[in-house]
């Protein structure tokens, strides 16, 4: 356990932050920090949206396509 408020570690540059406390550097502690990025809901709609205009573009230019063809 580490008796450290979690304030902390909200640090960007972690070489920084294990040089501002070297208690940890000498300690021989790792620390390993992962983010993952979740979309929002909005993103989703964006991205089915434009699919859904780019499909409804592709179908009428096939429908366009099949009526000069045949006339």
């Amino acid at each position: 356990l580490i008796n450290k408020p979690i304030g902390d570690f909200f640090i960007k540059n972690v070489n920084n932050w294990a040089l501002l406390n070297p208690q940890f550097a000498s300690s021989g502690v790792t620390l390993r920090f992962h983010s993952a990025v979740i979309p929002e809901p909005e993103e989703y709609a964006l991205v089915f949206g434009l699919f859904a205009l780019g499909f409804v573009f592709f179908h009428r230019w096939q429908k366009k396509r099949r009526q000069a063809a045949t006339s």
